[in-house]
């Protein structure tokens, strides 16, 4: 997926973004901010890959579980976990998606986890660019 294509995800969600999350200023800080990462491993390579391996393998896990929720609360848990690990690593896009999520109509619930399931290929294909995947 291209840079635009990804900055431009929110033309396939059925949600607005929410902007109180840390905006980033291009869109691949957007996907991905390295800075905020690095604020926690002291620009270790290595201790960057084994957190992104540890976060991006639990990705389709956090996705089924929004997929599957079955109750508002189930939802938004699942929503608001996978926000949290996105900010934790600086998945600020994922973030916000997820933050648009908690609030999501049930309705709306298949559009929102198509447009995560964009998002987070988006992510693992910077994270490849950065050579942390």
């Amino acid at each position: 997926m291209s840079m635009d294509a990804a900055y431009q995800l929110e033309s396939y969600a059925a949600f607005p973004l929410d902007a109180e999350i840390r905006p980033a200023p291009s869109p691949a800080a957007a996907i991905f901010d390295l800075a905020h990462l690095r604020r926690y491993t002291a620009g270790c390579t290595d201790i960057e890959r084994e957190i992104l391996g540890l976060f991006t393998a639990e990705l389709p896990s956090r996705l089924s579980d929004l997929s599957h929720a079955k109750t508002p609360k189930e939802w938004h848990m699942a929503a608001h976990t996978l926000k949290g690990s996105a900010l934790a690593v600086g998945a600020n896009r994922l973030a916000q998606l997820c933050a648009a999520a908690e609030k999501a109509h049930p309705h709306d619930h298949g559009a929102v986890c198509a447009g995560l399931s964009l998002a987070i290929d988006a992510l693992l294909a910077e994270l490849a660019r950065l050579d942390l995947a």
